[in-house]
């Protein structure tokens, strides 16, 4: 087994999140997000077991950008 090599580690989650970044399934997302902010709607979020606290997380980061200090 080849040892951990943190440099290497670090390096490819690097990538991975200016892939996912640069992605058009993430600016598509980004764009309806902003749109449903813009138009007063709502986003529902939903998970089952610990995806109920992913989607509750998600939905309280949304929550704290768009309440007025």
């Amino acid at each position: 087994m080849e040892p951990f090599n943190s440099k290497k580690y670090f390096s490819l989650i690097s990538q991975i999140s200016d892939d996912f970044k640069s992605s058009a399934e993430y600016r598509q997302a980004v764009a309806l997000l902003f749109e449903c902010w813009q138009n007063g709607g709502t986003v529902f979020t939903m998970g089952c077991g610990g995806s109920a606290s992913t989607a509750t997380h998600f939905a309280a980061d949304l929550a704290k950008t768009v309440i007025p200090k």
